[in-house]
Order: structure tokens, then sequence, then C-alpha cells
């Protein structure tokens, strides 16, 4: 049995990572209505494979620091928690294993020649698939 684990970072472009075993197989950005069509396929692929499906979403409800540019941060972050509801909800609706998360302060807009030394990755990566993959890398 293999542990499947996939990170979502909600978005215009989600961000999108994927691990089997600890190993990073995937790490890419899609829409996000295309996102969960490929979270749906996933968890239908480990149940017929037996394998164990755990989601983990980085969940902007939950943040409490902002930084510089607080006030135009806590505005563009209205939408990305509506995102993030929405996400639940499919997960709950989709019977769908999942944890989440408050934005990792350090973790999160990382380069990626910064990426690529962190998790030897060798793929192209954007900053919203690096971001998904933080939140699974090394579980």
């Amino acid at each position: 049995m293999s542990t499947i684990k996939l990170g979502i970072d909600p978005g215009v472009n989600t961000g999108v990572a994927k691990s089997e075993n600890k190993v990073l197989t995937l790490v890419t950005s899609m829409d996000a209505l295309t996102a969960m069509d490929f979270v749906k396929a996933e968890k239908e692929s480990a149940v017929a494979n037996g394998n164990k499906l755990k989601v983990v979403l980085e969940d902007a409800r939950l943040r409490k620091w902002y930084g510089p540019d607080a006030a135009v941060k806590k505005q563009g972050a209205g939408s990305i928690k509506r995102d993030c509801s929405m996400w639940e909800d499919f997960l709950k609706r989709n019977d769908i294993d999942y944890v989440l998360v408050h934005p990792m302060k350090g973790y999160t807009k990382r380069s990626a020649a910064d990426f690529k030394k962190t998790t030897k990755w060798e793929g192209r990566t954007n900053e919203h698939g690096r971001d998904a993959a933080f939140l699974i890398w090394g579980l």
C-alpha cells in the first residue's frame, strides 16, 4: 500500500503537488476546476489500487500574519478565503481525507533555485506549484 499526498495551494492558479511514499512526483499549477477533477481522479485511483490518499490544503482563513502592505494583502485574501471554503466543501462532499494548514511563513514564494536545492526536484516549477509542494514535502 502506498501513501499518496496531494498539496493544494488554492487560487486562480491553483498549485498542485503530489508525493508517493514521501517522494515528490508532481509539481504544477492549474485552474481550480481542473485541480478538483485531478484530486477526484487521484482518490478514485487510490481506492482502486488499495492506496491511502491525503490532501493537505493551505487554508488562508487560518493566516494570522500579513507583514508589510498588510491592508493590500488582506483585501486580496478575501477571494482566496472563498476558494478555501469551496475546496473544503469539495473535499467533504467527495469524502476525501484532508487536513487544513495555515500558510507557512518562510515556505512560500521561494525561488526555483532554492526549491530545487531543498527538494532535489529537477523539473520546471512556478511559485504556486512550489508552494503546494512545500505543504507535503517530507511528509
